[in-house]
């Protein structure tokens, strides 16, 4: 599972991907169905100027990100999922100066559909600031884990 933690690592990277490169994302752990990660925000991240605090939109991004790398890090042999359901409930509010934890976990053996949990907390403190659920779809159509090439998926 090492290489899945590194193609975490990779793909977090600053300017690497995205918005996942503007990010400020620590790997804590990986590994058989769960999946802990740390991120600084930064003021970009803020739901308005004069009220700097992280935009839900972007707690929602991470959630749906680390649920699907907690089901693929529970594959056998890592494949192409979706998305097929996603529910977040926000807490609080949670100023851009905030470190958070990030963590999910899959609570459903894969198969077909697999099913996650997870929640966003206030690093230093614990304080839950917001907790969902997601199913996906396994072996979907797309890119296959590792690869860019759409034809290798199963």
């Amino acid at each position: 599972m090492s290489d899945f933690i590194n193609h975490l690592q990779e793909r977090f990277a600053q300017g690497s991907h995205g918005v996942f490169g503007t990010l400020d994302i620590e790997i804590n752990s990986a590994s058989c169905g769960q999946v802990s990660l740390a991120i600084q925000p930064d003021g970009w991240a803020a739901l308005h100027d004069d009220e700097p605090t992280v935009h839900s939109g972007l707690l929602t991004l991470l959630l749906d990100s680390i649920f699907g790398f907690a089901v693929i890090s529970s594959l056998e042999t890592p494949m192409a999922i979706a998305t097929i359901d996603l529910k977040i409930d926000f807490l609080r509010d949670v100023h851009v100066a905030e470190k958070l934890l990030v963590e999910a976990r899959v609570v459903d053996a894969p198969d077909i559909f697999a099913h996650t949990e997870g929640e966003v907390r206030v690093q230093k403190t614990g304080l839950l600031i917001a907790r969902g659920n997601g199913s996906f779809m396994v072996g979907t159509k797309g890119p296959s884990f590792g690869t860019t090439n759409p034809e290798a998926a199963p």
